[in-house]
């Protein structure tokens, strides 16, 4: 089974499990005021309507296909406007039903992006098709690949940072 790197601020022991949805969980109790809701609802507007058979961002699990797209994903987001309030923890996970979906794609490709002119629309398409990789000036060599499953994860191991 391929390696799956999941982080989250929560200290978690090995054998415990990520149950999906909670992501989507947080940006439907919020709605409209949960800055990610409009993005969300177009990726799911878009995935519904042309892509059924992926998984549902809103109800799944996510994870990085490697370890180095994992750490540059933690740094990514604690540097943003309103980024991760605390450090997460970097898990080694996988997946508790092997068999099922998912859907690997450019985490960067979820918004519309600068230099590149594209509405939200078309970044959805791309997402869902991951027809778009971005190469990350800070970070060439990091293939910024992101899993989204329905499957819950379990905890293999804690990455020691």
């Amino acid at each position: 089974m391929a390696l799956i790197f999941h982080s989250c601020p929560v200290l978690l022991n090995p054998g415990s499990t990520i149950l999906p949805g909670n992501y989507g969980r947080i940006i439907r109790a919020i709605g409209e005021a949960h800055p990610l809701h409009n993005r969300e609802a177009v990726l799911e507007q878009v995935r519904a309507e042309h892509f059924p058979d992926k998984p549902s961002r809103l109800d799944a699990c996510f994870g990085c296909s490697s370890l180095e797209a994992a750490r540059f994903y933690v740094r990514a987001m604690s540097q943003k406007a309103g980024g991760l309030a605390t450090w997460p923890v970097i898990y080694e996970v996988e997946k508790t039903d092997p068999h099922a979906v998912e859907h690997r794609a450019d985490f960067n490709v979820v918004q519309p992006l600068p230099r590149y002119s594209a509405d939200m629309s078309k970044i959805a398409h791309l997402y869902w098709t991951a027809g778009l990789w971005i190469t990350v000036s800070d970070a060439p060599g990091i293939r910024c690949e992101e899993i989204v499953t329905p499957s819950p994860l379990r905890i293999l191991r804690k990455i020691d940072e």
